[in-house]
């Protein structure tokens, strides 16, 4: 699996066991606290104000962090691990709905809508914009709305 940046929204793995590094915007040393489970992790989380301004790592070795994300990011991706999951790497579906031109009937274009076998479209959109995964998740939808595409474009036709 890839890891994340900020910038980018590429997302990291969930470590089963490992470290927690904390470090508050703007400084540059942080806090390291091992786990040796994801719920240990949820737990230890749960303590922590989530109005805390501050960015989390989580890594085998706290010598070697990965990329930094908001702390109330890492807690939301935890909470809602199964959708993440879907996010990062489950299959999603783009199907195209078309458009009709209300005076002729004909098809105008299409519109592509992305669905899953587990979550609803507003589940999916709504942990990727808690989770700082909105992009990522964009992403995957225009990935699988081309897939859907090709596989029916017809000469002259718009999608949208």
């Amino acid at each position: 699996m890839m890891h994340s940046c900020i910038s980018c929204n590429v997302p990291f793995p969930l470590l089963q066991s490992g470290y927690l590094l904390i470090m508050q915007e703007g400084q540059k040393k942080y806090l390291c606290y091992s786990y040796d489970s994801l719920q240990q992790l949820a737990t230890y989380l749960e303590t922590i104000d989530p109005k805390e301004k501050a960015l989390a790592a989580l890594c085998k070795n706290p010598d070697s962090p990965g990329a930094f994300v908001p702390l109330h990011e890492l807690s939301m991706r935890i909470k809602h691990e199964d959708v993440v999951q879907c996010i990062t790497n489950g299959p999603l579906t783009s199907y195209l709905q078309p458009i009709i031109h209300t005076k002729t009937g004909d098809i105008f274009g299409y519109e592509c809508l992305l669905r899953s076998q587990h979550f609803s479209p507003k589940q999916l959109f709504s942990v990727a914009q808690q989770t700082g995964l909105h992009t990522f998740l964009d992403r995957r939808a225009r990935e699988e709305a081309i897939r859907a595409r090709t596989k029916i474009k017809k000469r002259g036709k718009k999608f949208h």
